[in-house]
C-alpha cells in the first residue's frame, strides 16, 4: 500500500504547474489583413476572445499565461484597426 505524503504532492504540484505552457495567438498575416472580410473578422475577435478566456482560467505559470494573454491582446488591436479600416459594421452584442 502506497502512502503519499502531503509534501510530495505540493512538490508533484508545484513541478506540473512550472511545466504548463500556453498557446499563442500569432500576429495578422499581410494574407488575412487583404483577404479577410466583415464577418471572419468578428468571428476571429470571437475566437480570440474565447481563448483569453480559457487561458485567464488556467492555472501555471505566470509568465507564460502573460506572454500568451498579450499575444491575444496584440492580435485584437490588429483585428480592430481592421474592422476600422473595413468600415464594418458595429458588431452585434450576445444579448
Amino acid at each position: 500500500m502506497w502512502i503519499v505524503k502531503p509534501h510530495s504532492l505540493f512538490l508533484l504540484f508545484v513541478v506540473l504547474s512550472g511545466c504548463s505552457t500556453y498557446s499563442r495567438q500569432g500576429q495578422l498575416s499581410d494574407f488575412e489583413k487583404n483577404t479577410m472580410n466583415c464577418r471572419e473578422i468578428d468571428d476571429d475577435i470571437v475566437r480570440v476572445r474565447r481563448f483569453m478566456d480559457k487561458t485567464r482560467s488556467g492555472f501555471g505559470n505566470t509568465l507564460e499565461k502573460m506572454a500568451a494573454l498579450d499575444s491575444g491582446n496584440k492580435r485584437l488591436e490588429q483585428l480592430a484597426e481592421l474592422r476600422a479600416r473595413r468600415a464594418c459594421p458595429a458588431q452585434k452584442t450576445a444579448s
